[in-house]
């Protein structure tokens, strides 16, 4: 249900509070239900890498090292993010940036069965688009290792795909981003 998930969010939220994720500030426990956090006026990463250009190759640099800190300290609370990209990191009134929306996080619990095909297929990796396999926290890396592609190269994953081709082409052929010539060492 949906009160299920927010409660879920929430959960993950007040439990993982560290200075590269969204500070967490409270909620409400009756409707409408309100998860309340920190302001971050400087929109998405997603936004600054496709248009506003705030972050120079320093700022990115140190985007680079935060994403992967907040991501280290979510999975040694053993919290998979399950939806990590530029559209669900947030840059703040002093160029950080901090992991947000925990809407699809899960906690860890052995050997239980996470669903599949949950995310955004830019940013999915294989065994969570292939409704076969199992998955752990590995693929919060991958998404990270696409995340990096595209601070890189300042452009959108397999752009000019839909989802479905996207899906098939990663699954079937193998398809990842390839890193340009030109890319900034």
């Amino acid at each position: 249900s949906l009160l299920a998930l927010f409660q879920r969010e929430l959960a993950i939220l007040a439990s993982a509070q560290h200075e590269c994720l969204l500070r967490f500030v409270g909620a409400t426990d009756t409707p409408p239900f309100c998860i309340v956090t920190e302001w971050m006026p400087n929109s998405t990463l997603y936004v600054d890498l496709n248009h506003k250009r705030l972050l120079n190759t320093t700022d990115r640099s140190i985007a680079i090292f935060d994403i992967a800190r907040g991501m280290k300290f979510l999975h040694s609370r053993h919290i998979v993010h399950r939806d990590l990209k530029s559209l669900n990191v947030l840059i703040d009134g002093n160029k950080k940036t901090k992991i947000c929306d925990f809407g699809l996080s899960r906690f860890t619990a052995g050997d239980e069965k996470m669903t599949n095909s949950i995310g955004t297929p830019h940013w999915m990796a294989p065994e969570l688009l292939n409704a076969e396999c199992q998955y752990d926290s590995k693929i919060d890396v991958y998404a990270y290792a696409i995340l990096l592609w595209e601070i890189c190269t300042c452009s959108v994953p397999y752009q000019g795909l839909a989802a479905p081709q996207i899906v098939a082409r990663v699954l079937v052929n193998d398809l990842r981003p390839e890193m340009p010539n030109n890319a900034s060492p």
